[in-house]
């Protein structure tokens, strides 16, 4: 998940930066209840971050899936993933670099507010590894060439998949 609600006030789950941060978003029907991550369609790039362990058992490649909707009925959507790692014997206020990120570019349904997957295979880790902390950053940049959806982007979650030994 990527933000919550409490009531009528809603939280981001991610973590925002101080500059060009996702906007957290109550999504309020009659039942339920839920927050999103919302991405403008702006000239710059809007990101969130969340940091995840990785096991000791972790073997290699990291698979996403990202979940998300618009109210756009037609063009395309760009995210951008970027990992970065820490090792668990690192200071807490290490700060590594991201790696470039990988990126997936997905049409948005012909309908409103229709649930999308977009799926990016093998994101780019190096520098991963068992027993390390992984930074995610997902980011939408709607000045981008390939990015064609004229309206914001709700952003519901973000699904890893890892590889471990069994």
């Amino acid at each position: 998940p990527t933000a919550g609600v409490s009531g009528t006030s809603v939280g981001t789950v991610w973590d925002l930066p101080t500059t060009s941060p996702a906007v957290a978003t109550a999504v309020n029907g009659t039942n339920i209840h839920k927050g999103v991550l919302q991405f403008a369609h702006t000239g710059g790039s809007l990101s969130a971050q969340t940091t995840l362990y990785l096991p000791s058992d972790f073997t290699g490649n990291i698979d996403a899936n990202i979940i998300w909707y618009s109210a756009g009925t037609s063009g395309n959507c760009k995210w951008s993933l970027a990992t970065a790692f820490t090792a668990c014997d690192a200071t807490a206020t290490d700060d590594p670099s991201f790696n470039t990120a990988s990126t997936v570019t997905t049409a948005v349904p012909g309908t409103a507010n229709r649930i999308q997957t977009s799926t990016i295979t093998s994101v780019t880790a190096t520098g991963s590894g068992a027993n390390k902390l992984m930074h995610l950053k997902i980011s939408r940049d709607g000045s981008d060439g390939s990015d064609t959806l004229e309206s914001a982007v709700n952003l519901v979650g973000i699904e890893i998949t890892i590889r471990r030994t069994i």
